[in-house]
């Protein structure tokens, strides 16, 4: 069945309960490079221009609908809720149930993958074009807790989770991501014919693999793992954030700036790094910071919306917050800049000073 040339809803699963964050903060609601997993999640969505963009909410379902609305406040979002944890299939249905007359294609998306980005959405939209369904899918060293994707050649038969597996399947190193793409009809309708005959006693929405398999050709996109890890666990939640600001330091090292050990930033996708400038070990960039061409931060220094005028310098050990340096000016080191202080052009603050 080819997928109708209309618009993308999105239904985002963020019902889980997070037991293995061990926190009374929501899991998706935990930050990664300062923004919580879910924010991330749905403004890839918005990114995408998915509309209407459904958040399944379980467990804590006020904190996440406040969190998502206030950072989304003109985004075409609704929320539904999942009374029962009986499975994605079960979630994905209360999100079908909430845009009941939606007619178009469908996109599933999890509020805990928070490094997927829009333009590996688009390639799964665009392999849905001419197929009944589309999914992702990584190739993995160990496979283990992920579902197996199943296939004849080009052609994914099914998922089979990881409990249900037979043996031979265990090996098998193609993995589900959970994301999927599809009409909506054939979404509704698949869900409407799965069974909780599995070892859970479960709905999955794996299932709905199988069926759009039936039903037509289903495709695959390789996509890396790292960009679609699911976060469970601190740990997890500590390699995703590696990661992505792995992915933030590169893109400031192609457009002329000079880490020194890029590992051991802190870094987020609100600082801007002009051409020639120098960032030390251990320097940490919090909020909004600005640091112009030519600029130098020695680490391990603090910067948390600051900005660093054009050939300035901020010596090692150095703490700048909601200041501006002006040009050429020099800080440090064992300065402390606070808040509201400007340093005017050429400016100099020595050891051991505190610029109120």
């Amino acid at each position: 069945m080819p997928r109708k040339n209309s618009a993308t809803a999105a239904i985002v699963l963020a019902a889980g309960k997070g037991t293995r964050m061990k926190s009374k903060l929501p899991k998706v609601l935990h930050p990664c490079c300062e923004v919580p997993l879910i924010v991330r999640v749905v403004g890839a969505a918005v990114k995408r221009g998915y509309g209407p963009i459904v958040v399944v909410v379980g467990n804590e379902s006020a904190r996440i609908r406040e969190m998502v609305s206030a950072n989304f406040p003109k985004g075409d979002i609704v929320f539904a809720v999942q009374k029962e944890q009986r499975g994605t299939g079960h979630a994905a249905q209360a999100g079908l149930a909430a845009i009941p007359n939606f007619k178009g294609n469908v996109v599933t998306l999890y509020g805990d993958v928070p490094l997927l980005r829009p333009q590996t959405l688009a390639a799964v939209e665009r392999a849905a074009k001419n197929s009944a369904l589309a999914l992702l899918s990584a190739q993995v060293d160990d496979p283990t807790g992920y579902g197996r994707v199943v296939r004849d050649g080009n052609q994914v038969l099914e998922i089979v989770e990881q409990k249900d597996c037979t043996p031979a399947q265990r090996d098998i190193r193609e993995v589900n991501v959970g994301v999927y793409c599809a009409d909506a009809e054939l979404i509704r309708e698949a869900l409407g014919a799965v069974k909780a005959n599995n070892k859970q006693n479960e709905l999955y929405l794996t299932d709905v693999v199988k069926l759009a398999a039936e039903r037509g050709k289903t495709r695959s996109v390789d996509v890396a793992a790292e960009e679609v890890r699911g976060i469970n666990t601190r740990a997890e939640l500590a390699e995703a954030e590696a990661t992505l600001r792995r992915w933030i330091v590169l893109e400031h090292q192609k457009k002329g700036v000079t880490f020194r050990d890029p590992a051991s930033v802190i870094i987020n996708e609100r600082v801007s790094i002009g051409a020639d400038a120098v960032v030390g070990a251990g320097v940490q960039f919090y909020g909004t910071v600005k640091v112009a061409t030519g600029a130098r931060v020695e680490g391990p220094s603090v910067l948390k919306n600051a900005e660093v005028g054009s050939d300035a310098v901020v010596e090692s050990f150095s703490h700048v917050e909601d200041a501006k340096l002006g040009s050429a000016a020099v800080v440090g080191p064992y300065a402390r800049i606070r808040p509201g202080s400007e340093l005017k052009y050429g400016a100099k603050v020595g050891n051991f000073v505190v610029l109120k």
